[in-house]
């Protein structure tokens, strides 16, 4: 450490003295307990706590930083991490970490219990390995999108973030765990009935912010078989399915009310006019206000 750098120690629970949320980046999944944030630092600070036995904690760079980190009073063999290198914290470890510059990173905790039902074994049979600031592509890319989606789309529904961090939850659990390669693939589709009645309860309930487990618990698959089959079955993951229903519905409120477009919005599950209008040019072209011109002259 530079003796030169002047230095605080927090626990984690007092973060918030040392770190910004960027632009309200973070996003927590009720149903699922996955919670992402972007933490970022303007000046050296040393980081610790105590071991938490449900908890495994994700972090990845942002950009490059450099980093003394040990666990359990063990020295971590890495000092300088580049952008998009990974590092696992394992549930247990007591972690403590010294960064001497500013930093940007992307957190994400997953619950053990979570992990182990990815790997479909017991909690106790799943055991993370460090990456020790590595790239690994595939983590990477979904990271970067999620990180893209916090910064820039506050809106961003529970399905997709489900779906993104449940994707990180199968490779982390795939190319950092001891099972591997022993994480089975589900294949096939939805058996028709099944697809109806998820689309049935999506159509129902378009207006809500919808989680995948639930649609997982309707079509009587896990989370992460669930959301590959529906891929499979519709030819786009759930959250732009439900995108283009939304989109659907408010042409056909555009078409025949006098609704504002607020009211609109709301009425089809968006957030506020400004995502309904970003979501809509999108996919039609055009704003939903030139639409509504466009299709009465």
């Amino acid at each position: 450490m530079s003796e030169a750098a002047p230095i605080k120690s927090y626990e984690p629970e007092h973060l918030e003295e040392v770190w910004t949320v960027t632009r309200r980046a973070s996003r927590t999944s009720l149903g699922t307990g996955v919670s992402a944030a972007i933490w970022t630092s303007d000046r050296p600070v040393e980081i610790w706590g105590s071991a938490d036995l449900s908890v495994n904690v994700l972090s990845m760079a942002l950009r490059p930083y450099r980093c003394e980190a040990w666990a359990d009073d063990k020295k971590l063999q890495f000092e300088q991490c580049r952008t998009s290198s990974l590092q696992i914290m394992p549930a247990a470890a007591s972690p403590r970490a010294y960064f001497p510059e500013p930093i940007e990173l992307l957190h994400l905790n997953f619950p053990h219990d979570r992990l182990a039902d990815i790997a479909s074994v017991e909690p106790g049979a799943l055991e993370l390995n460090d990456p020790l600031a590595r790239f690994d592509p595939d983590i990477a890319n979904t990271c970067h999108q999620l990180a893209r989606e916090l910064k820039t789309d506050c809106t961003m529904s529970q399905l997709h973030f489900d779906a993104l961090t449940t994707s990180i939850g199968v490779q982390l659990v795939r190319r950092w765990s001891n099972r591997g390669t022993k994480v089975t693939s589900f294949r096939g589709g939805l058996p028709p009935a099944r697809r109806r009645r998820v689309e049935e309860f999506l159509m129902t309930h378009l207006a809500d912010d919808i989680g995948l487990d639930a649609l997982a618990a309707i079509a009587g698959l896990s989370p992460k078989h669930f959301a590959r089959a529906f891929r499979q079955s519709t030819g786009m993951p759930p959250h732009r399915w439900l995108i283009e229903r939304r989109i659907d519905r408010a042409k056909a409120l555009l078409l025949t009310t006098d609704l504002s477009l607020a009211e609109i919005a709301l009425a089809c599950g968006f957030a506020d006019q400004s995502h309904f209008t970003a979501a809509f040019r999108k996919l039609a072209g055009l704003t939903p206000g030139g639409y509504r011109q466009e299709i009465r002259t």
